[in-house]
């Protein structure tokens, strides 16, 4: 990181004298990055100026450019604007920043919706989260499977790349069914997600273990609420197996509160 605020810092410096499109470019792409990694390491305060920055100068680039590229390079920071905002609890300004995102790849998609499909399915589940955030569950719902049509079709293609999105939005769906009341579906979505994520896990248990304990965690929530006490004790028992083995190995990372 220190390395990108030191670039960042000498390409500020240049623009003074040299404020052309080339050096923008870099100083969008090095102050998305650096908003990220501030954000990884919970300086979110920091990460959101990088991020409003990474916006200031993709307006500009998208102005002077106009082309595909340029438009599809602003909606990756808007995506990250709105991640750095509800970071902070922002969740109406986040949501802003997200729906713009979703207008442009909604209007790049109506040129080539195979390339866009999965920004824009990233850019639904964000929405879905921080609808549910505000309270707006309809909308939220909504959202959230707009999201889960895409993911299916991804995965459908390059289940590959694409079974851990759809797991993933799964799980978002299966808490929003909830909230809305509609218990049935929502267990049979988190089911359909602890599958999922059990498959990814097989094959790559550092990535995937954490992931597959939160889905059962959520699933032994839905069996109980359902009276289905014994399958319920037997998937939170699962979720307290891998989350123990997992802060075994990593207790910096897994010996906190349950995420």
């Amino acid at each position: 990181m220190a390395a990108t605020q030191k670039s960042l810092a000498f390409l500020h410096e240049g623009a003074r004298d040299r404020p052309d499109e080339k050096q923008r470019e870099l100083l969008a792409i090095l102050s998305n990055s650096l908003s990220g990694r501030l954000g990884a390491l919970g300086r979110h305060k920091e990460a959101l100026r990088a991020a409003r920055e990474a916006v200031r100068l993709r307006r500009k680039l998208v102005l002077e450019q106009q082309d595909a590229a340029a438009i599809g390079a602003l909606a990756v920071s808007l995506t990250n604007l709105g991640i750095r905002l509800g970071s902070l609890g922002r969740h109406g300004e986040a949501l802003k920043a997200t729906e713009e995102a979703i207008k442009i790849r909604r209007e790049l998609a109506s040129e080539d919706r195979r390339q866009q499909r999965s920004h824009l399915a990233g850019c639904l589940q964000n929405q879905g989260v921080m609808l549910r955030d505000l309270g707006r569950r309809e909308d939220a719902l909504a959202a959230m499977e707009e999201a889960v049509d895409l993911c299916r079709e991804l995965s459908h293609e390059e289940p590959a790349n694409f079974m851990a999105i759809l797991a993933r939005s799964l799980n978002n769906l299966s808490l929003i069914l909830n909230d809305l009341g509609r218990q049935d579906e929502a267990l049979q979505t988190i089911e359909e997600s602890v599958a999922l994520r059990r498959h990814l896990a097989a094959d790559r248990p550092d990535a995937f273990l954490p992931d597959l304990a939160g889905s059962l965690n959520t699933a032994g929530n839905r069996l109980y609420e359902a009276d289905r006490h014994d399958q319920a004790l037997e998937a939170l028992e699962e979720a307290v197996e891998i989350r123990r083995g997992l802060a075994r190995e990593r207790p910096d990372a897994f010996t906190g509160s349950w995420p």
